[in-house]
């Protein structure tokens, strides 16, 4: 969707210090995530959409799921040390059709 959009819809402005926002087949579909799951076009218009008071710190995808972490810039001087962590629970504990990120 236009940043627009994103803008009205999705994300309130200036609200909140933190934003975590998780989504689910949001470039690729499953099939196309297990050969590609880079999210960088959503990404940059997640960034985009928040614009540049906010600084993304984390992302994380299991295949078609994903998550990202954007921090306002009054507060990113106080976040460090960020790990992420995805398990997936698919077939044998190694396919990420199902799972979790964190």
């Amino acid at each position: 969707p236009a940043v627009e959009d994103l803008v009205k819809h999705l994300i309130p402005q200036r609200i909140f210090h933190v934003v975590a926002v998780g989504t689910q087949e949001c470039e690729n579909d499953f099939c196309r995530s297990v050969l590609n799951p880079s999210k960088a076009k959503w990404e940059t218009r997640l960034a985009e959409t928040l614009g540049p008071d906010y600084k993304m710190v984390c992302c994380h995808a299991l295949q078609a799921s994903h998550i990202a972490v954007c921090v306002h810039k009054a507060i990113v001087h106080l976040v460090s040390d960020i790990k992420s962590h995805a398990v997936p629970t698919g077939v044998y504990d190694t396919l990420g059709n199902k799972g979790g990120i964190g």
